[in-house]
């Protein structure tokens, strides 16, 4: 049985998965979404398997730590933000990235505690593996974005806590995750010569295809295809 396949993420995840779908015989269906943070990755991944309520592989390119989606600006001055169609849309979430408002985004940026975004995403990283994993379905989780553990404020005394606590421990031991600070889609095109923009996005179809088959290499070893 082939069963269908939910692409979740931000816009490293919008092109690559049309290049993977030639891999495959599964139905794919990629809710991937411009500028995007985690909250609303993980969010509208399970909002969706909720509501189709058939078991799937998830697929998921997680975003940047520092990344953040607003409500209240968006009531402001009334702007949708990305595609209609998008599942998440139509379940009426009408939050859009922070970053599209740059003061307010540096503002909230000043003021983050970068140990703190670090502790609850992989807090929140292992509950949606976990989530994921009480539902039934099977799952990669991959680092998409770049996530480098490089600010000063990531002391040892930080490090010492985070190290040792079960869910980053729980993370890093699973064989279908690949956490923040241990892979991203710009760092692979750089090890492996693939064409990237700027951005750290993969540049062009010939890319995708090449990553495309690198993940389903992942996946066929973690036995999930």
């Amino acid at each position: 049985m082939n069963l269908p396949i939910l692409v979740a993420g931000d816009s490293y995840s919008t092109d690559w998965p049309a290049q993977f779908s030639k891999l495959v015989p599964n139905p794919i269906t990629n809710i991937s979404s411009l500028g995007r943070s985690n909250l609303f990755i993980w969010s509208s991944a399970i909002n969706y398997l909720a509501k189709v309520d058939t078991k799937h592989i998830v697929i998921v390119g997680n975003s940047f730590i520092t990344r953040t989606d607003t409500w209240v600006e968006n009531q402001k001055v009334q702007q949708n933000w990305d595609q209609e169609q998008h599942p998440e849309r139509k379940n009426g979430n009408r939050s859009i990235p922070l970053q599209r408002y740059d003061k307010k985004y540096e503002e909230w940026f000043r003021t983050s505690d970068i140990c703190t975004l670090w502790q609850e995403y992989y807090y929140d990283l292992f509950c949606f593996a976990h989530t994921l994993k009480s539902l039934g379905h099977d799952f990669f989780l991959f680092n998409a974005a770049v996530n480098v553990m490089g600010d000063p404020e990531l002391d040892s005394d930080f490090r010492g806590y985070l190290f040792n606590t079960p869910y980053y421990n729980w993370c890093h031991s699973q064989h279908n995750i690949l956490p923040g600070d241990t892979f991203s889609i710009s760092e692979w095109c750089v090890k492996n010569n693939v064409k990237k923009l700027d951005s750290g996005h993969i540049a062009d179809d010939e890319g995708c295809l090449v990553f495309s088959k690198w993940l389903h290499k992942q996946i066929v070893e973690a036995k999930l295809l």
